[in-house]
Formats: structure tokens, sequence, C-alpha cells
């Protein structure tokens, strides 16, 4: 490994300990799910600023992003959640979209190359998920082919739980882990299953190399397992030694790093392990705060040589959760941190950059028209623009406050996800306060008023009509 990682940021809003961690295939967001039942949305290009999230009936435990647009999560539930983020950032993120509910935990999520099949575990099955073209998910095919093989007959069968699925070249094959079952060769098309490994493996998590021809496992008994499946027989090529204690016995997340060259690993110990791939030794740790700290949740991802991006996560701290930001050494001197920032936010700001320019034109062009017209162009524009988030909403009409001169309009709304929320328009001024927790703003744009509610992190927003009737809710 060319150069070691330093921390460089560390982000504090975790309120629970993390049980998943995922970056955006471009690296600029990051998705922690914790134990708070919480899926969070981080983005760097805002100095890790949280810019959502969304609270759950249960916790989610594993979490994927197939583009930089939409993110998946699986529950303890068993429910398989969609997120998507809008086009236009003005509208924030879509979702909850559950596209489908297993009966046990999701444990797993691995997208294929074209994103439009998904394989994830479940209890003791792997499930491949085939998205339609109308944009609705069912069920291709349920691989359940793991059973005993060499269990003394004096001992109680154990469970099987699948913990892992990979896709390897070509997406017609998977490799499937098990807690106690080995390592599986599966066909996707038949479904049928070859044991490869196994059974005394005890693979709590898995990862697989870039290029498809390695794997490595955490094993709960030994260490990090490392495994060639370039040939077409598989070997278990060795071990590292990372023991854990022997009374904490808990499944512990392992990436690949640096273009399959390295492979992180987390702990019980207080620290991350960086190994060699090639032969295996170790190379780093990533400290965190004590020895006592359980690093449960790993996130990694990199555009090039120089744009390489690591996330540790504290599973076993309750309210004093942290997620560590990490990057090599010479990533952060002046030219890599535009690299990092710059050239990402450049690839992104366009379409704002054009949005802006398009409401600007547009309002301009409103000027010259009768009223009529602009209005029912106005509409238009809006529905174009905004689709099907549309929604009515009814608007109670209040008095304003006594330093005010009596308005041309006002309202009063109950915001479904904060209650007792009070914005209003003065004729021509633009208002704004701050309360506690919530921050309000009131402005205009192309001759509609609008409103902004941000609390915890999250901004809601109503876009209203000149005659006060309310257009649509959207998530910032």
């Amino acid at each position: 490994m060319s150069n070691p990682y330093r921390c460089w940021f560390t982000i504090d809003n975790p309120t629970d300990s993390v049980r998943a961690l995922s970056f955006s295939t471009s690296g600029r967001y990051l998705a922690s799910a914790s134990n708070d039942k919480t899926l969070r949305v981080y983005d760097r290009l805002r100095n890790f600023r949280m810019i959502w999230a969304y609270n759950h009936s249960s916790p989610f435990i594993s979490l994927a992003w197939w583009t930089d647009s939409t993110l998946v999560g699986g529950s303890m539930q068993g429910e398989v959640v969609q997120f998507t983020l809008n086009p236009f950032f003005l509208l924030g993120i879509k979702g909850p979209n559950v596209i489908y509910e297993f009966s046990s935990p999701v444990s797993s999520i691995e997208a294929n190359q074209s994103s439009n099949q998904l394989l994830i575990c479940s209890g003791r099955a792997v499930n491949v998920l085939s998205e339609a073209d109308d944009h609705s998910w069912s069920l291709k095919i349920r691989l359940d082919c793991a059973h005993s093989i060499g269990e003394p007959a004096n001992f109680k069968e154990p469970p099987v739980i699948a913990t892992g699925a990979f896709y390897l070249k070509g997406e017609g094959e998977c490799v499937v882990t098990y807690l106690f079952h080995g390592v599986w060769r599966v066909d996707l098309e038949t479904g049928e299953g070859q044991w490869s490994i196994g059974p005394n493996e005890k693979i709590g998590m898995a990862a697989i190399s870039p290029d498809r021809t390695a794997m490595v496992a955490s094993n709960i008994r030994t260490g990090m397992d490392w495994y060639d499946l370039s040939k077409a027989s598989w070997i278990k090529s060795s071990t590292s030694l990372e023991r854990q204690e022997k009374d904490v016995n808990i499944p512990l997340p392992v990436k690949f790093i640096n273009k399959g060259c390295a492979v992180v690993m987390g702990t019980t110990k207080g620290y991350a392990v960086i190994f060699h791939a090639e032969h295996g030794r170790q190379v780093q740790t990533l400290d965190h705060a004590n020895h006592k700290i359980w690093v449960t949740a790993l996130a990694y991802q990199e555009a090039g040589h120089q744009n390489r991006i690591l996330a540790t996560a504290d599973g076993n701290v309750g309210e004093r959760a942290k997620i560590r930001i990490w990057t090599p050494v010479n990533q952060n001197g002046v030219k890599h941190i535009l690299r990092l920032f710059w050239f990402p936010a450049a690839s992104h700001m366009w379409k704002y950059f054009c949005t802006a320019l398009l409401l600007l034109l547009f309002g301009f062009a409103l000027r010259f028209l009768p009223i009529s017209l602009q209005e029912k162009l106005r509409d238009w524009f809006l529905i174009i623009l905004f689709g099907d988030s549309l929604e009515e909403f009814t608007v109670i009409s209040v008095p304003l406050p006594e330093i005010f001169e009596t308005p041309p309009s006002s309202s009063f709304f109950v915001s479904q996800q904060f209650p007792a929320v009070l914005s209003f328009r003065v004729g021509p001024w633009t208002c704004s306060f701050n309360s506690g927790r919530f921050a309000f703003s009131v402005g205009s744009i192309i001759g509609a008023t609008y409103y902004t509610v941000q609390a915890f992190g999250t901004q809601y927003a109503r876009v209203m009509n000149t005659y006060n009737r309310v257009r649509t809710l959207l998530p910032w």
C-alpha cells in the first residue's frame, strides 16, 4: 500500500450504534444506518453535513447505492426500501418505496452492473429481485441451496443463515457465504448450487474484489480468511489472524480498498486494520477513540488513484457513536482538495445552474404576457418541473402580528412532519425568523410564494400560487 490513511473528518451525528455505511457511486454522498432506526445521508461537498434523514419502523442493517441517485436499504423486519434523489436538488429525496418484503432480516444487498437486479440475503435464502420496465420489482428466483454437509450426528444442526452474496464475472453465477454452511457457487439461471468451501467456517461478513477473482471473509472463529476464486476449484488461500475476544463473537465488516490491493477489516479492539491483499500481512491500523470500541461498519469509494475515501463507524457506544472519514496522507494537499471537491462539484452543479437560468428566463418572459396566460403557463411549468410530487393541501387564513401592515394575503399551514408551523406572505415583504430547532423563511419565485421549513437538518418547502392554493410539499 503506497500511502497510509489518516483521519480527515469525524461525523458526530449518529445518535446510536452504526449498523451500515455506504458511499454513492461518485463518493459524494455517505449513507449511514444506526440502531436508532434512522437512515441518514451526508454530503461531503458540504463538509459531511447531514442533508437528509428518515426514521423507519425498524433499524436498517444493509445499504447499497447503485447510482449517485438511488439508495436501497434492508431492514431488520425484512423490508427492501428504495430512496431516489430527484434530478433537481430542490426536490430532495423520494421515498420510502418498499420494493419487496421478506420474512427475515435483510443482511446483504448487491446490485448488478445494469442496476436492474438485486442479490439479497434474507435468512436462509438468497433472492434475486428484477426490475420491470414500469420500475416495479418482482422476485425472479429464490436460491435456497445450502444444507448440512458433514455435520456430526450428535450435534444439533445449526440454522442456515446467508451472510453475503456477490455476482461473479459475467453475472451468470454468484458466490454465497453462509454463517455455518461454508461457501457456495450458484447458477443464477437454474438456481442450482455447488458447495465449494466449508462447512467448518463461521463466516460473519464477506467482500469480493473489484475484478471478482478473490474474496475475503471475517471468520468469527479465526480472523479474516482469503479465498481464490480465479480457478475452477476455489480454495481458501490463507488466514490473517485478527481474532475476536471469545466473549464477543459478532460479525465484523470487511472491504477491498485501493483497487483490490488491500483489505480493511473492523475489529472489536478499538481500531480497523488494513491488510495487504497479496500476502495478507497487516500494514496499518486505523485507531478509534479507545480499545473497547467495536468497528462494525465500513464504506469505501474511489475515483482514480488520488481520490480515495474510507469511512469507519462505532458499533457499541450508544449515543457516543462517531463516523470517521479517512483519506491517504498526501491526498489532503491543496490540489487534492480541489480534485476531491471542485471536480465532483462541477459535475453536479451544471444542472443547478441550468435550472436557475431556466427559471430566470421563464420569469422574465412572463412579464410580457397577459395575466391569464401567465397563470396558465406558471401552473404548467410547475407541473413539468415538479412532476408527480404535486399534492393538494388545505390553507387556513389567520391574522398576522400587529407589527406588520395588513397584507393582501396570509396563510397558516400545519406541516405533516413538524406540527404547528407558521409561515406567511406580507405583500412585497420577504420574512424569515428562527425559533429553537426550527428555521422558517418566506420568499417568492416566478410569481409564486414559497415557504421553507428546516428542522433537524432537513428542509421542507411548500409552493403556493398568488391565490394561496398550496401546490406541493417539496422535500428540500
